[in-house]
């Protein structure tokens, strides 16, 4: 049989969490926006190059991955 253990959080800490869950929120919105401007421009301009296009894919997640440590 397991053992169960009862966990309270306080008003305080839950609030820092939806906090910080709301800021993930946020950074992976726009995370989602840079990439489907991306996509979009790709499919309008159709380069015949794809590297452009995957660099600024990587530059997008680079900037995202910034955002997430700071």
């Amino acid at each position: 049989m397991g053992r169960t253990h009862d966990v309270t959080i306080s008003a305080f800490d839950l609030d820092r969490l939806e906090a910080q869950l709301s800021e993930e929120y946020a950074l992976a919105d726009r995370l989602a926006d840079a990439l489907r401007v991306l996509c979009e421009t790709l499919l309008a301009d159709k380069p015949r190059d794809i590297t452009e296009f995957l660099n600024k894919a990587g530059d997008a997640l680079t900037a995202w991955k910034e955002a997430r440590s700071e």
